[in-house]
């Protein structure tokens, strides 16, 4: 299959400037932009259906918060699940005896927590105010055995999320001759998607969700028009609901 890539090196360089800046824009932790060609050849293991391109993927762990509002819908589900279990199995090594009473009720266990923890304080602070005297000075709740407790749940539970949480915001191009099956403008095109991956740790396709896509034909395909498909990829990743 003919590789487009080559044939238009120009727009590879800019298309590859716009993968560096999707990476700029959501990579949370300053790492350097990994950016893989499409290949355009079969070879073992793989079959081409496209004419080239590149894709880039963004690792992002589920303890990360600062997020585009459409990821962290896609993926609050698993993050909420994943934190439950953290609380649940938090409970079972270090509050063993709250764990027998509770456990078998502990639909969601990591908000349970929390408030336990969190009502502790405040229950601390209030006796604090109204017995200042009866109590005398008393260490701030942080210096207690329970606040100590609820700042290790805080590390288990992040360690937790890191460990195979990584899911990855994906931005891809892919390039079609005219005269291939997949082409929708009679011309060489290139399509633009961009999304987030949870197929965890690996980043394979099947775990793609497309928030935002674009076909263009190549001639079109001026910095100007490059720059409004960014505008528009921040646009939809920054929606409240994805379609």
């Amino acid at each position: 299959m003919r590789d487009l890539t080559t044939v238009y090196p120009e727009l590879m360089d800019r298309l590859r400037e716009m993968a560096e800046e999707f990476h700029g824009e959501y990579d949370p932790y300053g790492i350097e932009p990994s950016i893989q060609e499409v290949s355009a050849q079969s070879y073992d293991g793989f079959i081409a259906h496209t004419n080239g391109g590149l894709r880039l993927l963004v690792p992002v762990s589920l303890d990360e918060y600062e997020v585009p509002s459409a990821v962290q819908e896609e993926v609050s589900g698993y993050r909420e699940a994943a934190a439950n279990d953290a609380a649940e199995e938090f409970m079972r090594e270090r509050m063993p005896e709250q764990y027998e009473v509770w456990g078998d009720e502990l639909e969601g266990a990591s908000g349970w927590l929390v408030n336990y923890l969190y009502d502790a304080e405040r229950e601390y602070d209030e006796l604090n105010k109204l017995q200042p005297d009866m109590f005398g000075k008393r260490p701030p709740f942080w210096e207690t055995e329970l606040g100590a407790l609820r700042e290790e749940f805080y590390e288990f539970e992040s360690e937790w999320l890191r460990e195979g949480g990584t899911y990855f915001l994906d931005f891809t191009v892919l390039f079609y001759e005219a005269d291939h099956p997949r082409n929708l403008t009679g011309v060489d095109e290139i399509y633009l998607f961009a999304g987030v991956n949870t197929d965890f740790e690996y980043g394979r396709e099947r775990g793609h969700r497309t928030f935002w896509d674009s076909t263009v034909p190549v001639t079109d395909s001026t910095p100007e028009l490059l720059a409004e498909c960014m505008a528009e990829i921040a646009e939809d990743y920054s929606a409240e609901e994805t379609a």
